[in-house]
């Protein structure tokens, strides 16, 4: 398994997912995820904020990384992820959004989100920058040795209360399975959707490459032809990706089945050349 190959199959994952939610770059206000992690990083230094106000913000910024800085989410699925009831995310939100630290957008059904806020993290105003020392933003503790691409948000998260909820899921799936779940966890997407992938990747036995791609491409599809309106789920949508992902797996075997009942119909005849002479 070169590690080139699997780099190069979740960027075109990531393609695929960034047009499906790239109303979300009207909304983007940094640059970067660096720079975005960065003004995060400020802003929790520099206001008396509660665990669950914290807790919010870095679970709003670990789902703007896409476009960096914008979110949509639901209070229920930061709840969920944070460990708190939606009034409290209610609360700290607002909070929040006095303080400077983010925007409410709308409260909307865009792109199939029922009810989800779009947020926008925000800079960090100059005469507070001025007030607090550059080298004070990087005394929170973060993981070692973590990879340069990675988002101090994300080291954040795993440092915070949610971290247990963080390993609990990891523990049940390989490193194959975890690509995707990690991948997926990044992006704003309707909670039926993203909750009934992850229980779809759980379920699926991934433990070569082949299996891999056929799971990515069964999910994009998935994901794809919900948010055009192509598909309409009646029954879990895991039973419509193990179905996908089922069909993709045996169909290279479809023609050497095939092919073998051919031969068994039609045999190659026998010439007994002891007893047929001329």
């Amino acid at each position: 398994m070169s590690p080139r190959v699997v780099k190069f199959s979740i960027c075109i994952m990531k393609g695929a997912i960034y047009m499906v939610f790239d109303y979300l770059k009207d909304y983007q206000t940094f640059n970067t995820v660096a720079e975005m992690d960065e003004v995060v990083a400020i802003h929790l230094e520099s206001h008396d904020l509660t665990e669950a106000e914290r807790n919010v913000t870095l679970r709003i910024s670990q789902s703007a990384l896409a476009y960096p800085g914008a979110a949509h989410l639901k209070a229920k699925t930061i709840a969920d992820h944070v460990g708190v009831s939606t009034k409290t995310v209610y609360r700290a939100v607002k909070k929040l959004n006095e303080l400077g630290i983010l925007r409410i957008v709308a409260s909307t059904k865009l792109n199939g989100i029922k009810g989800a806020n779009i947020y926008q993290l925000l800079h960090v105003p100059s005469e507070m920058s001025e007030r607090v020392p550059t080298e004070n933003t990087h005394d929170i503790k973060v993981c070692e040795d973590i990879p340069a691409n990675q988002s101090i948000s994300f080291n954040l998260f795993k440092t915070s209360s949610l971290h247990e909820i963080y390993i609990n899921r990891l523990s049940q799936i390989n490193n194959w399975q975890n690509t995707l779940c990690e991948f997926l966890q990044d992006f704003p997407m309707k909670d039926e959707l993203k909750e009934g992938l992850h229980k779809a990747i759980l379920a699926t036995p991934i433990q070569t490459m082949r299996e891999f791609t056929i799971a990515r491409d069964a999910m994009l599809r998935i994901i794809h032809d919900v948010q055009d309106g192509k598909l309409t789920i009646q029954t879990t949508l895991r039973a419509v990706y193990k179905g996908a992902y089922e069909r993709a797996v045996v169909r290279p075997n479809v023609k050497e089945v095939e092919m073998q009942q051919v031969k068994s119909k039609r045999p190659v005849p026998f010439y007994d050349w002891l007893t047929v002479r001329e």
